[in-house]
């Protein structure tokens, strides 16, 4: 009797995501919700050009108002500059946050300053928007992403929250990542010079200056730093020139501006040390949280030095992961640091991300898939942050602490295959 043949059975099939599919479900999902929110947000306000009024770009807008009116060397006179942000923004009631910028950031605005406030600030959204796809455009140039991960990398980087934040604030923070991200490419295609102009767009947001300073420093390039040096004496010069003594006429609005943040509690949401300490200790002034502070400022500082330094064992190639380190060493220690000053942060993400992913085929690692999976959780720890604030927290700062000590400690970012080395910067 012959054996009956059986028919095989082929197992059920489970799909499990991958990495990218997670990545790019999750960041579209994150950048519906927050176009959503924001658009619920425009339907809930009964007045949209009163609204606008109680953003950040009040601040410089008066500025500009105060340069057209032919009263500059009273830029910094505080009384002055509420009377001019009252009559800016009525009927509506007056919202005046001083203004602490630079000079130089206020005659810019005053190419929009002879509009009626709420053009002046649609108009500057617009323009921002434009500056924040040049950006994004050169952040993808470095990142060299493969063509599966363009659009996951896009979609990160036009969802980031502190990206969105700027651009609703009227901030300049997005002007500065164009510089950041507009000098490396120049350094990267040898266009010493070119990088050194691009650096002087960080003097619109002058909190972030040490990034420009770091840069110049890593790359060490001579042309870089007399193009750096030139273009800001000439703006100092024209400033001092135009303005007068300034610099004397600010610092007392500088530090009234400081007390506000900690009268009202805005220290709790900077990403930095100081936020950090300030959630976990519940107070900057303690004798805890101004030793604590001390000595991971001393900490930081310690390694951005480390990392400037010319160890020839560095290597060429290492110049872009140095300056991504360094750089969030520098925002954890900027004391004034919220989540629109955080887009920069897009910079070092996506130098990491292309180091990692050279790294990944030349030596791949446990470690180095970790770091991937945290970079890739950036997005979302900064969308978290905007809509959680928990007591006890502070999730960016932890999140940047995290980064940091995963890619000291992933060997393989720092070691270039020779064929490598010979090509990069």
């Amino acid at each position: 009797m012959s054996a009956t043949p059986t028919t095989p059975v082929t197992p059920a099939r489970s799909y499990i995501p991958t990495p990218r599919v997670v990545a790019f479900f999750s960041y579209g999902v994150m950048l519906c919700l927050t176009v959503g929110l924001f658009l619920f947000y425009l339907s809930r306000q009964p007045d949209l050009l009163q609204d606008a009024t109680r953003r950040d770009f009040t601040s410089v807008y008066t500025g500009g108002r105060i340069v057209l009116a032919g009263q500059s060397t009273h830029l910094y006179d505080r009384s002055l500059q509420q009377q001019i942000a009252s009559a800016a923004t009525a009927p509506y009631p007056p919202f005046t946050p001083l203004n602490v910028y630079p000079p130089w950031n206020s005659v810019l605005i005053a190419a929009l300053a002879w509009l009626p406030y709420g053009s002046a600030y649609w108009l500057w959204l617009l323009l921002n928007v434009g500056v924040a796809a040049g950006a994004i455009r050169g952040l993808l140039a470095l990142a060299l992403p493969a063509q599966a991960e363009r659009p996951i990398l896009l979609l990160a980087a036009v969802g980031f929250a502190p990206l969105f934040h700027s651009l609703w604030q009227g901030q300049m923070s997005g002007i500065a990542l164009l510089g950041l991200v507009g000098s490396v490419v120049m350094f990267q295609r040898g266009a010493d010079r070119a990088a050194g102009l691009w650096l002087l767009l960080v003097l619109l947001k002058i909190q972030l200056l040490p990034l420009a300073a770091v840069a110049l420093l890593i790359w060490r390039k001579p042309r870089a730093i007399i193009a750096f040096a030139v273009g800001t004496g000439l703006l100092l010069t024209l400033s001092l020139l135009v303005f007068g003594n300034w610099i004397s006429a600010l610092s007392p609005l500088i530090q009234a501006s400081l007390n506000v943040e900690v009268n009202n509690g805005y220290t709790g949401g900077m990403s930095n040390w100081r936020g950090l300490l300030y959630v976990a200790v519940g107070s900057n002034t303690s004798a805890v949280s101004q030793t604590l502070e001390a000595a991971l400022t001393g900490i930081s500082l310690g390694g951005v030095v480390l990392l400037c330094w010319p160890y020839k064992s560095w290597g060429q190639a290492n110049h872009q992961i140095r300056f991504a380190l360094a750089a969030i060493l520098l925002l954890l220690v900027s004391p004034h640091l919220y989540i629109h000053d955080a887009v920069v942060l897009l910079l070092p993400g996506f130098l990491l991300w292309h180091a990692s992913t050279r790294s990944l085929t030349a030596q791949p690692s446990a470690r180095l898939h970790q770091l991937r999976w945290l970079l890739g959780l950036g997005p979302l720890v900064f969308y978290a942050m905007q809509i959680w604030h928990p007591p006890i927290f502070q999730i960016g700062a932890w999140y940047l602490a995290l980064l940091l000590a995963l890619a000291f400690a992933t060997r393989s970012l720092y070691t270039v295959p020779p064929e490598q080395l010979a090509i990069s910067v």
